[in-house]
């Protein structure tokens, strides 16, 4: 049941993890590189 638990939660932030880069990328592109 605990590792059950600690599988889940390994997930979630792998998940959270992936949404925090997939932000930043998002952000990188909307912001002008070349001046």
């Amino acid at each position: 049941m605990h590792d059950v638990f600690h599988e889940g939660e390994r997930i979630v932030q792998q998940l959270t993890g992936e949404g925090w880069i997939a932000e930043q990328n998002s952000k990188m592109i909307e912001q002008p590189v070349f001046k």
